[in-house]
């Protein structure tokens, strides 16, 4: 290797030692000082008499010497040749500088540390700037997130239902952290999971379910992710959560303080306007009850009044011949029988009308008292439809009852009751006349019995609201078939009182309908 010109090494060292904007200086290899430039006495404040042998770690913090940090970054610059490193740095007067720091190991020609070069420049002027427009572009956004979340609370205290909420949340958040997804769940009615409300997302960026999950079930938000890039707030009004909002951040990137207050801030006013929008909701819910009783209020007067009137004019018609009949002197004794038996009939008709009418009452208002006992289903079946053979000459009563009793626990006259009401039915809405099945069957965990009429048949989407109060059918009223529409809602009651259920089924109009009542075994025999 050529070796350096003398006259090289002293102009190298000139430079080194007139360069003042730097610290240049030499370590030996345990980290002691062994030259020192004008620079890094400008800069450090020490003069070469009083550092030159020194330990280097004196121009750096307590905690960072505690920390081994200097020892650190020479055993780096031994192993890589060189580190480089930025840190608050002191000088001789105890005052801080940001410096930023190079240190390179020195070799000899055969490979041997003999030493280290180290470089430190100030960079606290830098950092102060950099400092200065972090704090402004952080206060430039808090400004917009403010603005935004006062744009947010306008918009949502403009709207009254959940789902225009769950907009805003999303909007509002992907807007303001420049978000790539975010998630709006409510609390489901049943009070046991959560519902997706609204979501903007590509299937990639879809923020994890298991946060919402999370942040409903703690009540806490979450921020989670390798690099807290996901969070999950949870939306709270006095104590209860009422949903959660989801962000996930793509490119990732941590949420940082005020993004989270921000979040915080938001939810706290989406749970304010959730709590409105459940209050609009329920008034529109009481609105539309009262609505709906008042209705059902008309149309039972309505009802009432017809299914009423029609026996009432029967017996004052029957009642009217008669005495016409007697005033004239042509008392015909198979005649007035005729009247009487007429006026008999529409008496029972009114008795049933009260009947039904009282046991609606009774069933509202948590009167009705069951007298249970174990009785046969099968036995009370076929006393039942005994009654019916003799009243209805013109059908056929197919039994297919088991030998073996089925027994049940229950109220007699309630379940008599049921029976009656559905072989009346059967019988009703059959005008055509024609045969009438009667099943009773023992089940694993119970005793199911059917009764099938082969009449007029239900449309579709009947097989339920013929149960509701006043609930018919549209072609038993087209086919001017008298009925309140009380007796099927006394029914189910009844049945389910007994912690059964009942159902209808039917093939369509004029294919007939086959009801089907289930009871729980009698558990007490």
């Amino acid at each position: 290797m050529p070796e350096r010109d003398p006259q090289d090494a002293d102009l190298l060292r000139l430079l080194i030692e007139r360069v003042v904007d730097y610290a240049i200086f030499l370590l030996t290899p345990d980290g002691h000082v062994a030259s020192w430039n004008a620079g890094a006495q400008r800069l450090k404040g020490y003069s070469a008499a009083e550092i030159i042998g020194q330990s280097f770690e004196i121009f750096y913090a307590a905690r960072d010497r505690q920390a081994g940090l200097p020892h650190k970054l020479l055993a780096q610059a031994r192993a890589e040749g060189r580190v480089e490193n930025e840190g608050w740095r002191y000088r001789k007067d105890g005052s801080p500088f940001w410096a930023d720091v190079v240190i390179t190991a020195l070799r000899n020609d055969s490979g041997e540390l003999v030493g280290f070069a180290k470089v430190t420049r100030d960079l606290t002027e830098r950092r102060q700037v950099e400092e200065e427009r972090a704090l402004r572009m952080a206060a430039e956004r808090a400004s917009e997130r403010f603005a935004r979340l006062q744009v947010a609370t306008a918009a949502m205290a403009a709207v009254s239902r959940k789902q225009q909420v769950a907009d805003v949340l999303v909007e509002t958040a992907i807007a303001a952290l420049d978000a790539s997804a975010a998630v709006v769940g409510f609390v489901a009615p049943d009070g046991q999971s959560l519902e997706v409300a609204v979501g903007r997302e590509h299937p990639e960026d879809a923020a994890p379910s298991h946060l919402l999950s999370e942040s409903w079930r703690t009540a806490r938000a979450v921020w989670a992710g390798s690099d807290e890039s996901d969070s999950a707030v949870p939306v709270i009004f006095e104590h209860e959560v009422l949903g959660v909002l989801a962000v996930r951040l793509i490119p990732s990137r941590p949420v940082d303080v005020d993004e989270r207050a921000f979040l915080l801030a938001l939810v706290e006013v989406a749970g304010q306007a959730l709590d409105r929008a459940r209050l609009y909701e329920s008034e529109l819910r009481a609105r539309s009850d009262a609505e709906q009783a008042l209705r059902t209020h008309d149309e039972f007067l309505s009802i009432a009044s017809h299914e009423l009137r029609t026996p009432v004019a029967t017996v004052k018609a029957a009642a009217q011949l008669a005495q016409r009949a007697i005033g004239r002197g042509q008392f015909d004794t198979q005649r007035v029988n005729r009247h009487l038996e007429t006026i008999a009939q529409a008496s029972d008709r009114l008795n049933a009308l009260v009947d039904d009418l009282l046991d609606v009452s009774r069933l509202r208002t948590g009167q009705l008292q069951l007298r249970l006992q174990s009785i046969d289903l099968a036995a009370l079946a076929r006393d039942t439809v005994a009654h019916h053979v003799t009243a209805a000459s013109d059908r056929h009563f197919e039994l297919c009852l088991p030998e073996a009793p089925t027994l049940v626990y229950a109220d007699p006259l309630r379940i008599e009751q049921v029976l009656d009401n559905l072989l009346s039915n059967a019988i009703k809405y059959s005008p055509g006349g024609g045969r009438v099945d009667v099943r009773v069957e023992a089940k694993s965990d119970g005793v199911e019995l059917s009764i099938t009429d082969y009449g007029i048949g239900l449309p579709p989407g009947y097989e339920t609201r013929i149960f509701e109060t006043f609930g018919r059918a549209p072609n038993a009223s087209a086919q001017q078939i008298p009925g309140l529409g009380l007796g099927l809602s006394i029914c189910q009651e009844l049945v389910e009182r007994h912690g059964g259920r009942i159902s209808a089924c039917s093939p369509g109009e004029d294919l007939g309908t086959t009801f089907a009542v289930w009871l729980p075994a009698d558990a007490h025999g």
